[in-house]
């Protein structure tokens, strides 16, 4: 894989230091610009402005030399003037002293002549400084035969005049070259080779706003140790060292957080959201604790702290104000309202608990309605009549279910007397020797009719007793694996005989549930038997077992050889079948005796139609 520039270290590198360089470029360029346009680079002579700025340099050298030419100090003159390209000359009221010209062999015709005037107060005061002021006649030479700080400023400012307008080209190419090579450093920022992702180094995971102190801290001190040292002699070395040091540290910053823009969501890798977010956890805590309290606190705690509450800033306003008025509101507001709150507390609990018990099913609770008045008198009545009128409809609802178990198991019961007879007059018919081939067809109709008809009523009672609860339950750990196993093994000629090809999808370890393996069985048989009656032939059968935390799911899914234009609520009712057309044997009972039955386990059943997609859902508790 080609490897990209910006995930090259020393690009990073030699993009980093070039960038320093044009930066530094751009402000040595700008204060030059400044520089010139103050000291009119751009009207004046070459020679003016060096005049000029010689002229401010020499001021102090012309101080030095008059001082030391009234106190007589030759030496210290000769030595000046010989080791540096400055002469002079004294002169009161313009006219010559009668002191020679140092030195003897200065070129008065120099392109530098500079005059400057002392008064008594600018020079150290002496016995010699007669006048009230003297003038100063400073003597540069322009052909520089000294090193010093006259020639260094003449090649600076020579070079100067030559830039001033370059200065411009200068500054604006390092402004271009900065702009790329600093959208290139915030863009490789974070990229590292061998990773595709941005990668977080140490700088990064540090939490933003320490990060951030460190740097102003860091700033702070360059600045403090550049301003230390602005006015001596190490000024020069001090900028040189301190704007770098500056540009370095805001190159540094500007990637650090460029990475961590990249990286999303910054500001939560700071102390302050971290201490926000925690401020807010410990108020959120106190508030549930607060919420809890008063939620599990007794209607009358909480009255009573309502009405201390309000007590109390009664009893504090009067204190303050200290006012009769305010102390006999206080003694109202305790005398009579306090005990009316608490009666209302009283009578509002009395109703909970009544409201309470009819909602944990117990109807034989009555609310004590002796001292209450007016409308709490009538509410808690209200009460006590739904908990009677509840009671009425259990009963009657339960007498219904009884009566219609007792019709069924009557008439069942009914039928099969006679119906026996029928089949075993039937099967004695069959088994008799008789030539009439319309006989025996007939015969065969009618044990088969009769046999459907037996399995009928066999189911309907059943699903009765299943929908009822009068099945007998006993719930006790499962294996699914083994039942599965038990009822694939069962059904497995019928599948083969159907066409169908059965794919179970069960763990290796061993699943058990909380059923009743008897009635358990029955449900896989109930869908088992469903899936051979309607399947579509020559499809597979997916039998799935899927083990959660708390739960077990048993999935049945097949495809329907018939269009299933009914929704699955319906299908799901008694005597309901998915296509009412069809002649299958099947009686509609199948499903609502599965789902009874699972439903009498603590399970769930589901169905789902997709198409012609059929799939049954049973859910148990896992042990």
């Amino acid at each position: 894989m080609k490897k990209k520039l910006t995930h090259s270290l020393p690009a990073k590198i030699i993009a980093f230091f070039l960038l320093v360089i044009t930066a530094s470029m751009i402000l040595g360029s700008a204060l030059a610009a400044f520089w010139m346009v103050d000291y009119e680079f751009y009207t004046k002579s070459e020679n003016r402005i060096k005049t000029e700025i010689f002229s401010e340099m020499s001021r102090s050298d012309g101080r030095t030399l008059l001082y030391s030419y009234l106190k007589d100090d030759t030496d210290y003159i000769n030595e000046f003037c010989n080791e540096t390209n400055v002469g002079f000359e004294v002169l009161v009221d313009n006219e010559k002293e009668d002191k020679k010209i140092f030195p003897n062999n200065m070129n008065r015709q120099t392109s530098f002549v500079i005059e400057h005037q002392f008064d008594k107060d600018e020079v150290a005061t002496v016995e010699q400084f007669v006048e009230e002021s003297y003038t100063v006649k400073i003597y540069i030479d322009d052909a520089f035969p000294q090193t010093d700080k006259y020639s260094f400023s003449n090649q600076v400012l020579t070079l100067a005049y030559s830039l001033r307008y370059g200065i411009w080209i200068i500054g604006l190419l390092s402004l271009l070259s900065s702009i790329a090579l600093l959208i290139f450093l915030l863009c490789a920022a974070g990229h590292k080779a061998g990773y595709e992702d941005i990668v977080a180094n140490g700088d990064v995971t540090m939490p933003f706003d320490l990060y951030l102190g460190i740097y102003a801290v860091a700033v702070v001190t360059v600045i403090a140790f550049v301003n230390t040292n602005l006015y001596g002699v190490e000024s020069y070395i001090a900028i040189a060292l301190g704007v770098p040091a500056l540009l370095i540290l805001m190159m540094l910053f500007s990637m650090n957080f460029a990475v961590r823009i990249k990286l999303g969501r910054w500001w939560e890798n700071t102390i302050f959201y971290r201490l926000i977010l925690l401020t807010l956890r410990i108020l959120k805590a106190v508030w549930i604790c607060i919420v809890r309290l008063l939620r599990n606190l007794p209607l009358i705690w909480k009255t009573l702290i309502l009405v201390s509450a309000g007590s109390l800033i009664l009893l504090l306003s009067a204190m303050s104000r200290n006012t009769g008025h305010q102390a006999m509101l206080w003694l109202v507001f305790n005398v009579t309202l306090v005990p009316f709150f608490l009666y209302i507390a009283l009578v509002l609990r009395k109703l909970q608990k009544g409201s309470e018990a009819l909602a944990t099913g117990d109807l034989s609770y009555q609310v004590n309605t002796r001292w209450m008045f007016w409308d709490f008198r009538r509410a808690g009545e209200n009460l006590n009549q739904i908990a009677d009128g509840m009671t009425q409809a259990v009963d009657e609802r339960m007498r219904s279910e009884r009566f219609k178990t007792e019709l069924i198991t009557n008439v069942s019961h009914d039928i099969k007397t006679p119906l026996t007879s029928i089949i075993n007059y039937a099967d004695l018919i069959g088994k008799e020797t008789i030539e009439n081939e319309k006989i025996n067809e007939y015969t065969e109709v009618l044990l088969r009719q009769s046999e459907r008809l037996k399995k009928l009523i066999e189911d309907l009672v059943e699903a009765s007793k299943a929908s009822t609860g009068s099945i007998d339950v006993h719930l006790a750990p499962c294996e699914i694996g083994v039942l599965l196993v038990q009822t694939v093994g069962e059904y497995e000629q019928k599948l083969s005989n159907a066409g169908l090809e059965l794919v179970v999808n069960k763990p290796e370890e061993p699943v058990r549930v909380l059923a009743d393996g008897r009635q358990l069985w029955r449900v896989f048989d109930n869908l088992m038997n469903n899936v051979c009656k309607y399947a579509q032939n020559g499809t597979r059968v997916y039998i799935a077992v899927e083990e959660y935390d708390k739960d077990v799911v048993i999935i049945f899914k097949n495809t329907s050889k018939y269009p299933l234009n009914i929704s699955a609520e319906e299908l799901m009712e008694r005597f309901v079948r998915g296509d009412s057309s069809r002649n299958s044997g099947g009686n509609g009972l199948g499903l609502s005796i599965a789902r009874s039955l699972s439903e009498l386990q603590n399970g769930k059943l589901a169905l789902t139609i997709d198409g012609d997609l059929f799939k049954v859902t049973l859910n148990f508790n896992k042990i």
